[in-house]
């Protein structure tokens, strides 16, 4: 009989800290201080070729992923970002633990840094619907999205800032915690997942998702 993964048995809070500044202006979105986030998936496999990271202010809230060990180039098909190469995130602006399925406050997003092919490819962001969910998330306009990209032979480096008007519900006074998660798809390399993999219901069900301490200085 197989065993339940050890990231299964666990429900993680992760401390993020204020990040005064962000979004940057120039080629980069992050600053060096910006902290990776623990893929508590490790326990299980290796993750040594990714790295993703996290950070927040009151105006919004950014996530990052860097790849590498790649021999092929990334990308992803305009019609189906769902199955891109890019990091795919899922995001409950109340934290709704307690429910197995998404409500209003819960979003999807794929930051993908390679839509197309060759040099006409440009990174980009599109919401992705969330299976079972109870209610449908608002929509937002993407178009204020801020992304930052990198590909090169051996990956890729993507970075997104989501202003608050584009995250139903985003209050930070009033709501300092998020459920998360995160996926790094990859059609070379394989998926890695901030927890568990697609296994579980981790694509609709907000409880089996990492918590998010937005903690201010």
């Amino acid at each position: 009989m197989d065993l339940l993964p050890h990231a299964f048995l666990f429900r993680f809070a992760v401390p993020v800290p204020y990040a005064a500044g962000l979004p940057k202006r120039g080629r980069w979105l992050f600053g060096d201080d910006v902290a990776s986030l623990p893929l508590f998936s490790a326990m299980d496999e290796a993750t040594l070729d990714v790295v993703v990271k996290a950070a927040w202010n009151e105006n919004g809230f950014g996530v990052a992923a860097e790849v590498t060990g790649k021999s092929m180039p990334s990308y992803a098909q305009p019609d189906d970002p769902a199955a891109g190469d890019g990091l795919h995130v899922w995001i409950d602006t109340r934290n709704t633990q307690g429910a197995h399925r998404a409500g209003k406050f819960c979003h999807r997003f794929a930051v993908l840094p390679a839509i197309g092919r060759g040099k006409s490819a440009t990174p980009g962001v599109r919401a992705v619907e969330i299976p079972r969910a109870r209610d449908a998330t608002p929509t937002s306009d993407l178009e204020l999205v801020r992304l930052a990209s990198e590909v090169t032979k051996g990956g890729y480096r993507i970075e997104a800032w989501f202003p608050r008007e584009t995250l139903h519900g985003f209050d930070p006074e009033s709501s300092p915690k998020l459920g998360f998660h995160a996926v790094v798809k990859d059609s070379e390399l394989g998926d890695r997942s901030l927890t568990v993999g697609d296994a579980f219901p981790t694509d609709h069900d907000p409880s089996m998702w990492t918590t998010l301490e937005l903690i201010r200085p």
